[in-house]
């Protein structure tokens, strides 16, 4: 028996769009929107302008209470739930099984593996060779169970899906966060009586590599939000003011504590407060940076003994990466599905 109280949501009351706010002039910018005819919806709007290359559009806050939002990633690592929206969809005719190649390549940027997927085998090669920038195929490499070039059933969208979601051509790609997109609007109201605001992904923070959180809100949901125009000098702070070396880290390892704090190698470290900053005239130096003149990201140590352990501990840009390498390692978590880096999504997801 399906259990819809079991439906992974999040709950998340403010949210912001970077736009008109007129969804007749979704694909003025681009060809599609990646929320399909969602209203597209984030925490990181300074992010998305970025990503989006949105310059001079108008910044929108909208808020109300209870807003619920299906988490697309931890739905379709639901099987049961998954297979259920995805059943649905093929009655639809909205999606389509099709055999796609994948490649595999390790991004040394990114410090991970990363994949694309192309409708023929010799693209994909092409694609892994150029991305992992190599000559010769037997040097191709891919995590482990995987090979660097290997076939995957992908379930691609059609015309049908085009016309429900306002897109004017699909995109050779796995369409099963669209299906569940569907599946929450059409399905879960009717069948299950469950209302939600819209969906979420909680994508990698990383404006950089094109990547940040987003959301889409239904547009028969809309209505149910108050909406506000914002200068975009009152726009939130995001987590781009964290040193992202050290958040990665403190993620990666698991350690990110309730108040904000990280745990590294067992010490706690806080953004300063200003008090601190009065006391001590600004944020700490690392050790190994103080020569260059470089400032720390902006963490420091609680514990007043370790401070003189500063270079142990390596607070600074050039050596926290390569400790969040060491602990990603050492778990084995998703990066994905374990980087929040907004003050609102630490706030929601922790």
């Amino acid at each position: 028996m399906f259990d819809a109280a079991a439906i992974p949501v999040i709950r998340i009351d403010r949210v912001y769009h970077v736009g008109t706010l007129n969804s007749g002039r979704k694909g003025r910018m681009h060809t599609h929107s990646l929320e399909g005819d969602c209203l597209s919806v984030s925490l990181c709007p300074l992010a998305w302008r970025r990503i989006a290359k949105l310059g001079g559009y108008p910044l929108h806050e909208l808020s109300r209470t209870d807003g619920r939002f299906l988490d697309i990633y931890a739905a379709m690592g639901d099987g049961e739930l998954r297979e259920r929206a995805l059943a649905w969809a093929r009655e639809q005719g909205v999606i389509q099984e099709r055999r796609m190649w994948r490649a595999w390549w390790f991004d040394d940027e990114l410090v991970d593996w990363v994949s694309v997927m192309s409708p023929t085998r010799e693209e994909a090669l092409a694609e892994v060779m150029d991305g992992a920038l190599i000559d010769e195929p037997n040097d191709l490499a891919a995590p482990g169970g995987h090979e660097a070039v290997e076939p995957v059933l992908v379930m691609v969208g059609t015309a049908k899906l085009n016309a429900r979601i306002g897109w004017s051509r699909s995109d050779d790609r796995d369409m099963t966060d669209m299906a569940l997109m569907l599946w929450a609007r059409e399905v879960l109201p009717v069948e299950y009586g469950v209302v939600l605001a819209g969906v979420w992904w909680r994508e990698r923070y990383d404006p950089a590599g094109l990547s940040a959180p987003r959301g889409g809100i239904f547009p028969e949901r809309l209505a149910d939000w108050e909406r506000t125009h914002l200068d975009w000098a009152s726009a939130p702070m995001e987590r781009e003011e964290v040193p992202k070396a050290a958040w990665i880290a403190g993620n990666m390892a698991g350690r990110m504590q309730k108040d904000g704090s990280v745990m590294l190698q067992g010490v706690r470290w806080v953004k300063p407060s200003p008090e601190w900053v009065a006391r001590h005239g600004g944020p700490v130096y690392c050790s190994c940076c103080r020569a260059e003149g470089e400032k720390s990201p902006g963490f420091v140590p609680t514990d007043r003994k370790s401070i003189s352990h500063r270079r142990a501990f390596a607070a600074c840009e050039v050596h926290l990466p390569l400790m969040a390498e060491r602990l990603a390692k050492q778990y084995e978590l998703d990066r994905r599905e374990s980087l929040y880096q907004t003050e609102a999504e630490l706030q929601i997801f922790r």
